[in-house]
């Protein structure tokens, strides 16, 4: 598992405490996914008078974001919607490019480990 440690340029103030800068992301797991997707979902009418449920693909990823966000400052996790729309845009694209990162970073994490067996057992 791999963990991407940072600091954000701006920092996130919940109320008169201190701006909270450092950040930990942990590794994307797939009930993140599937809780993100759940609680983005929202009911609707469509024109001929059928219910029909959707989810916001940015509202997905806002909350595949939250729930990745292992510390931030001294702040208790996770944060809240509210608190994650507090941050600045240049924080939030780079929690995005962090988060890409260490998803790259996971990636050839396997690749190199399943090079490994392989060469293991070819031997």
């Amino acid at each position: 598992m791999v963990k991407k440690t940072f600091t954000l340029h701006d920092g996130l103030q919940v109320g008169d405490g201190p701006v909270h800068k450092e950040v930990v992301l942990r590794d994307l797991r797939a009930g993140d996914v599937i809780e993100a997707t759940e609680d983005a979902e929202r009911a609707y009418t469509t024109e001929d008078g059928k219910i029909s449920i959707a989810a916001s693909p940015t509202r997905v990823g806002m909350l595949i974001l939250i729930k990745r966000i292992e510390k931030l400052g001294d702040l208790q996790m996770p944060l809240t919607e509210a608190e994650f729309k507090k941050l600045t845009l240049r924080d939030m694209n780079l929690i995005n490019k962090m988060a890409d990162e260490q998803e790259a970073q996971t990636a050839l994490a396997a690749l190199a480990a399943g090079l490994a067996d392989r060469r293991r057992k070819d031997e």
